[in-house]
């Protein structure tokens, strides 16, 4: 019988994970810090004190972030991707990490009724500018996430203009150089749509060496007037569609609010910005290598 590492020799990972004896590399080049575009995320998430909570990872990738939420203490884990991959199932088994892993697209979270309002944190790491219609992941947040619960988003952001609200259409412009990007949006841009969604903004985290991407938590409010620093536009655009029921650019604003339950969530405290220098490898996220000491897994 072949041994954790020989078998996670095997195949490629997407992130890297540190299973003790030995590393699973990831996608990364090797003088690169481990998972460098996650930092932000990670940072944000060992803020939260997580015993107890329901949280989902939507596009868990290899499950590091999955991983991780339940060695903080997460009580349930939903690690959701469009495929189930190899790579998770055997970092469930060398872990022992229990977590619920299923192959669910993200545009199909919310027919599954048994899911909806029903988590405390929502974390989506590398999705949202793979999408055509950014918004919708923003949406399918509010819809999984209970009254008050939190909203961890990161993403690959523009470089330029960043304080315009605006997102750049990537078959027109290759920007990072990956088939599978479509719209990649400015910080404010993203702040933009967390406000539309009606989350308050609690902090964000910028990285150095992943340069351009950054990292949001924010928390759920269920009425427009609790959202702060929203811009005299975005209050008509919620007056028309709360108050008045008209259309929110074809979402039902009072059906989006609307939890079966409020998340009983610690109170927690974060910066309100930061910057994160991935280069010190100062990552306290379990799971997650600061080094490749003894690296296994396919190099493509």
């Amino acid at each position: 019988m072949k041994s954790f590492k020989e078998r996670a020799d095997e195949l490629w990972w997407f992130n890297a994970v540190d299973f003790g004896d030995f590393q699973a590399r990831g996608r990364d080049k090797p003088e690169a810090p481990p998972n460098a575009s996650l930092y932000g995320t990670y940072d944000l998430l060992c803020d939260l004190n997580l015993k107890g909570l329901r949280c989902i990872d939507i596009g868990s990738g290899s499950g590091v972030v999955a991983l991780g939420m339940k060695a903080l203490g997460a009580d349930y884990v939903l690690a959701a991707d469009t495929k189930k991959y190899d790579t998770v199932e055997l970092a469930m088994e060398i872990t022992g990490e229990d977590i619920d892993y299923r192959q669910i697209p993200f545009e199909r979270l919310c027919e599954h009724e048994e899911l909806l309002g029903s988590f405390d944190v929502v974390v989506s790491s590398g999705l949202m500018y793979h999408l055509l219609s950014p918004f919708e992941l923003v949406y399918v947040a509010r819809k999984l996430l209970k009254a008050e619960g939190i909203f961890v988003l990161q993403s690959l952001t523009t470089t330029e203009q960043q304080t315009r609200a605006g997102a750049y259409l990537n078959t027109a412009r290759n920007i990072n150089g990956d088939p599978s990007t479509f719209f990649v949006p400015s910080c404010a841009a993203v702040a933009g749509m967390l406000r539309a969604g009606c989350f308050d903004i609690r902090g964000e985290r910028e990285l150095t060496y992943k340069y351009g991407f950054h990292a949001w938590v924010s928390v759920a409010k269920t009425n427009p007037d609790e959202v702060p620093e929203r811009a005299d536009n975005l209050k008509k655009m919620h007056d028309w569609a709360y108050r008045l029921g008209e259309n929110f650019g074809g979402y039902n604003l009072r059906e989006m609010l609307t939890h079966k339950e409020t998340a009983s969530i610690p109170k927690f405290e974060t910066e309100r910005f930061k910057k994160i220098d991935e280069n010190l490898r100062d990552c306290r996220f379990p799971y997650n290598p600061t080094q490749l000491i003894n690296p296994v897994g396919v190099i493509r």
